[in-house]
C-alpha cells in the first residue's frame, strides 16, 4: 500500500479546496453513503427537495479494491460515489457525505475530495471525530462548538436534534462554515442530515436484496 504517495497526493488536492460563501439557492439536496456485502460495495446517491421528498436515488455497484483505513476513506468509497452520481438526472445544489471535508489529517477528507472531483459545494457529516477537540455543548439543537486541530477551527460539533449526540460537520469544497452549519440544521430531522441517512437505509436494503 502506497500510503505515502496518497499523502503526497492529498497534500496536493487540498490547494484545490475553495472554502469560499456559498450564495446559491438550495433548491436540491443530495446526500451520498456507501454500504457493503462482502467485497462488494454499493454506493448509493439520493436527491430530496426542502419538504424532505426523495425525487430520485441511483446506485453504482463494483468489486472493493482498498482497505478501510482512516484518513483515506476516500480511496475505497469514492469510486462508488462518483459511479451513483453520475446515473442522476437531477444534480443537486449542495451534497452531504458521510464522512469528513477539511476536517482530516490533511485537510482532505472524502467531502473536499467528492466536491473537488464533481466541482460541487459538499458538507462532510461525519459520526465520529476524527481529530481535533471541542468545548462540552448542551444537547440542543443548534448548539455548537468549534473544533480545533493546532487552534485552527476545521469543524464544528452541531447538535441536530434534542437531546442526541452531535454530528462533526466540515465543509468539503466550495462552501464555507456558517453555510455548512446552516444547511445540515436546515436538512436535519434526525441526527444525520436526511439525504445521508436516507441513502443510508436505501443503500442497506439493497445490499441486502443481492
Amino acid at each position: 500500500m502506497e500510503l505515502k504517495r496518497l499523502e503526497k497526493e492529498q497534500e496536493n488536492l487540498k490547494n484545490r479546496v475553495k472554502i469560499i460563501p456559498f450564495k446559491k439557492k438550495v433548491n436540491l439536496a443530495g446526500g451520498c453513503d456507501v454500504s457493503y456485502n462482502k467485497d462488494r460495495g454499493t454506493g448509493v446517491f439520493v436527491v430530496i427537495d426542502r419538504n424532505f421528498n426523495v425525487l430520485e436515488e441511483k446506485y453504482f455497484s463494483a468489486k472493493v479494491d482498498f482497505p478501510y483505513i482512516p484518513g483515506f476513506l476516500s480511496y475505497r468509497e469514492i469510486k462508488f460515489l462518483i459511479g451513483a452520481y453520475n446515473k442522476l438526472k437531477l444534480k443537486p445544489d449542495i451534497i452531504f457525505v458521510d464522512g469528513n471535508g477539511i476536517l482530516h489529517p490533511r485537510k482532505m477528507g472524502i467531502a473536499s475530495h467528492l466536491g473537488i472531483l464533481l466541482k460541487k459545494a459538499t458538507i462532510g457529516c461525519a459520526k465520529n471525530l476524527l481529530l481535533g477537540k471541542f468545548r462540552k455543548i448542551k444537547f440542543k439543537r443548534g448548539s455548537k462548538s468549534a473544533i480545533k486541530v493546532n487552534s485552527e477551527i476545521l469543524g464544528y460539533a452541531l447538535v441536530t436534534r434534542n437531546n442526541i449526540k452531535p454530528v462533526f460537520v466540515s465543509p468539503g469544497n466550495l462552501i464555507d462554515f456558517e453555510s455548512a452549519i446552516k444547511y445540515t440544521l436546515l436538512f436535519s430531522k434526525f441526527r444525520i442530515p436526511e439525504p445521508v441517512r436516507i441513502a443510508h437505509i436505501k443503500g442497506k436494503r439493497y445490499v441486502g436484496e443481492k
